[in-house]
């Protein structure tokens, strides 16, 4: 009789394991593409265009003004493989705490937290548009945020912000990409005062 060796034993061991393993569960392939998560349509923002995002690191580039008539651009789109019937998006603005993320809802000059919400973007009735298309870009590109018919405006004070937009749709297949955010740094003007003095040296 042949004396069974301890590569033998491990060798029966791997076998008896893999009797016990459906063939099928070692055929099955999981779908990680991911267009696959997006069978429909799928509003997202890409991008925050206006204001842009401020830079501190230790001085601060792109800020804004005290006062200065600010405006909202972004960058919307039909990712998805179906055309979007129904969408809306919010412009909401928040106190920025010490790490850069939103505090709590930022105020106007009259205690009026600054918040806009358009829901008449896109639906069947009494909307901008009817739909979009997919893989369309909201009116072709990068487009000023509007509430009521107008240009959504905000007169800033002093202070650091984050500017969050986001898509409003139930029909939305991903959720993952409907809001973006930006850190704005608003400063007050600063003004530089000069003295000249003549002096006569006899």
């Amino acid at each position: 009789m042949k004396k069974i060796t301890p590569v033998m034993l491990v060798l029966l061991l791997v076998a008896s394991l893999m009797a016990n393993i459906d063939v099928t569960n070692l055929e099955t392939t999981e779908e990680i593409e991911e267009t696959g998560a997006r069978n429909g349509p799928d509003a997202e923002v890409v991008a925050i265009t206006s204001p842009k995002e401020s830079v501190c690191n230790p001085t601060c580039s792109n800020t804004i003004f005290v006062g200065q008539a600010t405006t909202f651009e972004a960058y919307i789109q039909n990712s998805g493989d179906q055309d979007l019937t129904e969408m809306g998006y919010r412009v909401s603005i928040y106190l920025s705490d010490q790490q850069g993320s939103p505090d709590m809802l930022a105020k106007d000059q009259n205690g009026t937290d600054l918040v806009w919400e358009n829901n008449n973007v896109v639906c069947d009735f009494n909307c901008e548009f009817t739909s979009i298309a997919a893989g369309a870009v909201y009116k072709n590109g990068k487009t000023t945020l509007q509430f009521e018919g107008n240009d959504i405006t905000w007169t800033p004070i002093a202070g650091e912000y984050i500017i969050y937009i986001e898509i409003i749709s139930e029909q939305d297949v991903n959720r993952e990409n409907d809001d973006q955010m930006i850190f704005v740094k608003v400063e007050d003007y600063i003004d530089i005062e000069v003295e000249i003095e003549w002096k006569d040296d006899g």
